[in-house]
């Protein structure tokens, strides 16, 4: 999780590659997937995607990824239009 929230590509391959669990939960509920969304880390999402992360698990709050990629635009400077449309362009909403 803490490498989807940095965006680290690498490590996350590395995780993936070993069967890391991908949709579990942090402590306040938010996915490896949500992390990425919420920072517009661009690549981690495609890459959890394509590993098949759960797109509608609830995170902190209850928004799910898609959600929370739209208020990372305010929240963080990141996310925001691109990664949001990402979870469209799937056709995973």
């Amino acid at each position: 999780m803490y490498a989807a929230e940095k965006g680290n590509i690498a490590v996350m391959d590395v995780l993936i590659k070993a069967g890391a669990a991908i949709d579990v939960q942090s402590t306040s509920d938010n996915t490896a997937l949500i992390c990425a969304a919420v920072r517009g880390h661009e690549a981690a999402v495609t890459r959890l995607l394509e590993a098949k992360a759960t797109v509608d698990v609830p995170g902190e709050g209850g928004g799910t990824a898609m959600m929370k990629a739209a208020y990372g635009c305010v929240y963080y400077s990141a996310g925001g239009p691109t990664a949001t449309c990402m979870f469209i362009d799937a056709h995973l909403y």
